[in-house]
Parts: C-alpha cells; structure tokens; sequence
C-alpha cells in the first residue's frame, strides 16, 4: 500500500510539472520572443510594443498564444473594430502581423496598436500610467482655432516578472468635422509610484478587476493627474494629425 501511495505521489508530481511546463512554454511563447536580448534594469520601465495579433489574444488569455489563431477573429469586439478600420480604408485582417494600423479616408481617422511595459525593481503589484491628451483644431487659414485637454489615470497589474498582464489597447477613431486639419498629442507617462491617499501600498487597489483600474476618467481637470509621485517612470508620445486635403501622419514611441 506505501509503495503504491508513493506511486501516485510521484505520478501526481510528474503531472504537476508537465503542467507548469505548459504554463511557462505558453509564456514564452508570448512577451519573452520581445524580451529576447533586451537587458531588463532594475528602476526602469520599458514600453514594449506587439502585434496587434498577440495584442489582441493577450486581451482574451494571459497564456497567449492561443490555440487557434483564427478565433480571435470571432471576437464581437474584433468584428467591431474590424468595421471601424474598414471606414478609413483598411483591412483589419491583413495586417495583423504589424505592430501597427493607421489610415485616413472620407474625413475619418483610425489607429490601433498595443504594447506591454516592465517595470523591473518595482515594489508594487502594479504601475502608474497617467495620459495627458491634447487635441488642436485648425481653421481654414491654418490658424489654430482652438486647443482642448483632458487627463486620465489609470492602473496597470504587474505579474511576478514585473510585466504588465496584457497588452495595453491603444485605439482612436477621430473625424475632422468642420475643420482644415486636427492635431492630436497623447502623452503618457507610465512608472513605478502611488498617489498619496488615493492609492498607496504594494498591493494591487482594485478587488474588482484584477487588471485594470480607472482611477481617474478623461476629465478637464488634472487634478489626480497632478498628484501621481512617482519613485521611477518613462515617458512616451503618440501624434497624428490629418487634414482636409487627405494626408495623416501618426508618430508612435520608439521601444
């Protein structure tokens, strides 16, 4: 009876292990192909942009890859997006494979990609991103005509490597209206930190979600936004402006 005991236990164990295997193998098959050569420092964040393939699947399941590679094209909130790209000219599903889309068509303007951050020697179960969004309309003269911001912070979990679970959805649908050219300047700075009385300690804040919290929403008021102390953090910039003659531009950080 003990041997067989033990039979199981190493069975069980020799189970476990193969299982733990798969975990890390679906890992590594995900952000480390990204990782590859690229030193981690101690203090420092990195933004790390992906396809929008893994940027999408990792929205689905932390253990992306998935399986199958065409469900993720099934998704109600791929079809949706594949819609919206289509308005400005493009085919969502050919370019899967970029880490990035963009295009301009009829007066409307579209732009997708995703990234991930680490964030090695942070402390905390989470990081700080706080995104100061500028927007600028021109007149028919090319005169600025009016300028308008809005804040937002956010909270972003950290797994035990100090990498953010999924890739962060960076996604924009903006029309020209009545205007010659629009300019918009999305600044983000994403670090290691706290904002006092709002949310402090290693902890990750937000039992409700165990990804992501809004801390703040877009708001005229910078009032959160101002109170973020950070102990380390990067900053980063995305720009695009379009115009009524047809061209577009969009400028995405360097990783």
């Amino acid at each position: 009876m003990l041997r067989k005991r033990m039979f199981l236990l190493v069975l069980g164990g020799a189970f476990f292990l193969c299982f733990l295997a798969r975990i890390d193998s679906a890992s590594a098959g995900g952000l480390d192909k990204y990782l590859k050569g690229q030193p981690m420092m101690v203090g420092n964040v990195k933004f790390i942009p992906v396809t929008l393939r893994d940027g999408m699947e990792s929205q689905k399941s932390p253990a992306w890859p998935l399986r199958n590679p065409e469900k993720i094209l099934q998704e109600p909130a791929f079809i949706d997006k594949e819609k919206r790209a289509l308005k400005a000219g493009i085919q969502l599903k050919e370019n899967l494979d970029q880490t990035s889309v963009a295009g301009y068509k009829d007066n409307s303007f579209f732009f997708l990609f995703y990234n991930f951050v680490t964030a090695a020697g942070c402390r905390n179960d989470y990081v700080i991103q706080r995104i100061r969004l500028s927007k600028m309309y021109y007149d028919f003269s090319g005169n600025p005509y009016k300028k308008h911001e809005q804040f937002l912070v956010e909270a972003l979990a950290l797994n035990h490597k100090k990498e953010t679970k999924r890739a962060d959805e960076h996604y924009r649908e903006y029309s020209l209206g009545e205007f010659s050219k629009r300019k918009i300047i999305i600044d983000l700075e994403i670090g290691c930190g706290e904002i006092p009385k709002v949310v402090t300690g290693k902890a990750w804040p937000n039992p409700q979600n165990s990804l992501y919290y809004r801390i703040q929403n877009y708001s005229d008021a910078p009032d959160l936004y101002n109170q973020v102390k950070f102990g380390f953090s990067s900053t980063y910039r995305i720009s695009m402006e379009f115009d009524r003659d047809g061209k577009y531009s969009l400028e995405l950080p360097n990783p």
